[in-house]
């Protein structure tokens, strides 16, 4: 169990990610997309077909590309609140994606998440990779992590930290 020096944050776990949890992924995914939903304005119901459709699509490729990454579930006081993935290969560790429910986001938890994430490539010597979509908050909060934009990928940034 992990613990912050936080006063909105309790003490939080990890675990492996199972079937048990794919609705709450499907949930934690349709979150990360309710601004953007919100914009569309399109009826509830194309909505959710929409995100249906694009989580299973997100899930397909994490599936080809990163069939080996370590999948875990974030959760405070017992209820899945979040979720990491990590590949680790031979040259790199790359973040893959990490998320929160809206009620956990700001909190410290993804601070604590990504330094321990630093501290693994400064043991192993292997740059942290990520990419992050533009216009989002996620690349200031990269940066304020030391990472560092090494591409531009159309709506999305390469970023780094090298160990």
């Amino acid at each position: 169990m992990s613990t912050l020096n936080h006063a909105t944050t309790s003490a939080w776990t990890r675990r492996p990610s199972t079937s048990a949890d794919d609705e709450f992924l499907y949930n934690l995914y349709a979150s990360t997309r309710s601004d953007e939903m919100a914009v569309w304005g399109a009826p509830a119901e194309q909505q959710a077909t929409f995100l249906r459709m694009q989580f299973d699509a997100q899930r397909a490729h994490y599936g080809r590309h990163f069939s080996a990454a370590d999948h875990q579930i974030i959760t405070v006081g017992g209820e899945p609140v979040g979720r990491t993935l990590v590949d680790r290969s031979r040259d790199e560790l790359r973040l893959v994606d990490i998320a929160f429910l809206p009620e956990h986001r700001g909190r410290g938890i993804g601070s604590v998440l990504l330094r321990e994430l630093l501290d693994e490539s400064a043991r192993t010597g292997k740059p942290v990779r990520v990419h992050a979509f533009k216009p989002s908050r996620a690349v200031g909060f990269y940066e304020r992590l030391g990472f560092r934009r090494i591409a531009d990928e159309g709506v999305y940034w390469a970023l780094e930290a090298a160990p």
